[in-house]
């Protein structure tokens, strides 16, 4: 596997199994929320976890996907490059949507209400739920791909601001610049869309108040991309790489704050300024885990590269394994913690596995 940055690749292929390790923890929450299998045997301490993930994992996949752009622009062309990108990402949402996802979600529902698995409630089940937010997890996959249509258009309009951002800005500017601007937009967008996810259409949805904020590090990602990781302050030769986990601890630091402000303790007041908290943790962290990567990882792997090779693949189907043993871990009886670990293990195994 010949890459020009290895850091990236297996930092995707990691976020990968964070993702179903997410999903699986979900079931065992104290509030279940978000989760389409909820245990009465819970872990707290999956609550935070799960809430740290929520607040960075899917930004730091807009900044590898952004990256990963501007070199396959180049090669294939514009009309190409969006021509391949359909049939990456719009034909897995479709088979994953009303295929893989539709099937998990009919297989679970017959573990935990306890109905046949035959033609006529499969048929039954089909017309009930077609209409239902089957998608899920998928989501990302249709928002990349009107992402990609973006950038695209957008795509000969950013060479002069390429240079200038990572040439001539000092680095700790170019992080307040992007923090102000999603700070702002993440205002913006919670005012008017909220914060929890919308249907467009069908199985067409999206997280209001953070479809903005996805975009702005997804052309980060791209601009990141076309300057060269190489050339930026999170270049594997930067020196500030050695300070990867001061970015980790001040991104989880903003996490707690959003946590005990909104979440936990509801301090009003301060609602005005969660949205700065918030954006915080999402541009931060995942520059930590960037500079740590480079900085541990930037180099050819084979098992981060096995995992990087089939993070796609693992994205597309977990969902649906999950949901299954969730299902039917209900019937065992042992602690919250071990259950979670078990099915965000056994799910990610075998995920790998079938896409292996």
């Amino acid at each position: 596997m010949k890459l020009k940055n290895y850091a990236m690749y297996n930092l995707k292929g990691v976020l990968a199994f964070l993702v179903v390790a997410h999903h699986a923890i979900l079931a065992y929450t104290t509030s279940g929320y978000a989760s389409q299998v909820v245990d009465s045997q819970n872990f707290i301490v999956f609550d935070y976890i799960a809430f740290y993930l929520d607040n960075f994992f899917m930004f730091a996949f807009f900044i590898i996907s952004g990256f990963f752009v501007y070199n396959s622009i180049n090669k294939r062309g514009p009309i190409k490059f969006i021509t391949s990108r359909i049939l990456k990402l719009g034909l897995p949402f479709i088979i994953g949507t009303y295929a893989i996802n539709f099937l998990g979600f009919y297989i679970k529902d017959s573990i935990v209400h306890n109905f046949p698995i035959n033609s006529e409630t499969l048929r039954y089940y089909w017309n009930v739920v077609k209409g239902m937010l089957v998608g899920q997890h998928l989501w990302f996959l249709w928002i990349l791909l009107a992402f990609n249509i973006l950038i695209v258009l957008l795509h000969l309009l950013t060479k002069k601001l390429t240079n200038k951002f990572f040439t001539t800005i000092k680095p700790w500017i170019q992080i307040l610049i992007i923090l102000v601007i999603a700070s702002f937009l993440y205002r913006i967008s919670i005012q008017f869309l909220g914060t929890e996810f919308m249907q467009l259409a069908g199985p067409l949805t999206f997280q209001g108040g953070r479809i903005a904020v996805y975009f702005l590090v997804f052309i980060f990602g791209y601009l990141l991309g076309k300057a060269g990781l190489g050339k930026t302050f999170l270049g594997a030769e930067n020196p500030y790489k050695k300070y990867w986990y001061l970015y980790i601890i001040i991104g989880l630091v903003f996490v707690i704050a959003v946590f005990l402000i909104v979440d936990r303790f509801q301090v009003t007041p301060l609602y005005e300024t969660a949205a700065v908290y918030n954006s915080a943790a999402f541009i931060i962290t995942p520059i930590g885990f960037i500079l740590l990567f480079n900085r541990f990882f930037s180099s050819e792997n084979k098992f981060l590269g096995l995992l990087g090779d089939n993070a796609f693949g693992v994205y597309v189907i977990h969902y649906s394994i999950v949901m299954i043993f969730q299902a039917l871990f209900l019937k065992v009886n042992m602690p919250g913690l071990i259950k979670g670990l078990s099915v965000a293990l056994i799910s990610y195994i075998i995920s790998l596995a079938v896409i292996f």
